[in-house]
């Protein structure tokens, strides 16, 4: 993906007014026109999040939706809408909300991960042996 596209992608993404998680591969996205404009992410920050991890989000935790290397802005906004209103994204949304309890039951206090960071850090900071 060139950086050209990218800002497509990020303009139609900005515009939609929609939560999102986007997942850029980096073996993608080439060059230092790569960059999103800082518009983009200034409007974006309260209801967007930008993470490198298309293999899970897409086909491991199947919450997400590939887009071309060759996107263009109708194209975008086409993907977002089935993303919103369509028989897809109701889909990735459960799947998303089903995501969210295992990880919600996964940090509580006294779950297997919590018990795991604690006694991580403990034994990092040497009060356990």
């Amino acid at each position: 993906m060139m950086g050209h596209h990218l800002q497509e992608l990020a303009w139609e993404l900005g515009k939609s007014q929609q939560p999102f998680l986007w997942v850029v591969r980096p073996d993608v996205v080439r060059g230092e026109s790569a960059a999103l404009p800082e518009e983009f992410l200034e409007d974006s920050k309260a209801r967007g999040l930008l993470q490198m991890n298309y293999r899970y989000s897409c086909t491991k935790w199947g919450i997400g939706m590939e887009i071309n290397h060759d996107v263009k802005r109708n194209e975008v906004a086409e993907l977002v809408k089935e993303m919103m209103e369509g028989k897809k994204g109701k889909k990735m949304r459960m799947k998303a909300q089903e995501w969210k309890k295992i990880a919600e039951a996964a940090t509580d206090i006294g779950r297997m991960s919590y018990v795991n960071i604690d006694k991580f850090i403990k034994k990092g900071l040497r009060f356990e042996d």
